[in-house]
């Protein structure tokens, strides 16, 4: 993630109004093009679901490269 003006993503499952998994604060670091790893607290959940990252924030909020969830 390489963040612009920064911004949060919310992580929803089964719609974008659906159970609140996590939220994702990504704070502005001036480091342009630098790509960094940003770690956050998760509900746990089991099974196959829809999941929505919704971004907010205003401007250019970052570069989203990949995600990853772990157990």
């Amino acid at each position: 993630m390489t963040p612009l003006y920064g911004g949060s993503i919310e992580i929803r499952t089964g719609n974008i109004d659906g159970p609140l998994l996590g939220v994702v604060q990504i704070s502005s670091s001036g480091e342009g093009d630098v790509y960094r790893t940003v770690n956050a607290p998760m509900k746990n959940i089991s099974g196959i679901h829809d999941v929505f990252f919704i971004f907010k924030g205003s401007k250019d909020l970052f570069d989203f490269d990949w995600w990853q969830f772990k157990s």
